[in-house]
């Protein structure tokens, strides 16, 4: 049987927008996601129902190309959704996402990952806790990126809404 391992992590963001208005930025799947999020490589959205979608990533690491395939569920009622790799280096791993209001136009944002390492990658005890760490520190520094992006289109959008 092959050695498996899970890391799992979470963190928070803090949003200067509706709970709302966050969600539904942020499941607005589109083709150049990876670049909003500081990464090089395109994405493929395929909406399978109104509710799940098939996120295909082709991404540059290490002068490689890395396909990596999600299924997103989105729960709109609760303003969450969770991705899992269907395919990839992480196979099995899942991502849960939600959004919750804060006071008057603001939300917060929780961040849980859950990400599987099979093989060679699999690790246990202090390096897989070290591992932990860094995949949050990584995973947040993305989410910063995002956050100051939503925070000025949203921002651009009401600009336009108002003229």
């Amino acid at each position: 049987m092959v050695q498996q391992s899970t890391a799992r992590y979470r963190f928070h963001k803090r949003f200067r927008v509706s709970a709302d208005e966050a969600y539904g930025w942020l499941t607005d799947f589109q083709a150049n996601d990876l670049e909003l999020m500081g990464g090089e490589g395109r994405r493929e959205v395929r909406r399978l129902t109104p509710d799940v979608y098939l996120l295909v990533d082709h991404v540059r690491r290490g002068g490689k190309e890395v396909l990596k395939e999600k299924l997103v569920h989105l729960y709109p009622e609760d303003r969450a959704w969770i991705s899992t790799y269907v395919g990839g280096p992480t196979n099995r791993s899942q991502f849960l996402y939600q959004v919750e209001p804060a006071g008057r136009n603001r939300s917060r944002f929780t961040f849980t990952g859950l990400q599987m390492e099979q093989g060679r990658r699999a690790l246990k005890g202090v390096p897989l806790a070290r591992y932990a760490r860094r995949l949050r520190d990584e995973d947040s520094a993305t989410w910063t990126r995002l956050t100051w992006t939503l925070h000025r289109e949203l921002a651009r959008s009401r600009r336009a809404k108002r003229r």
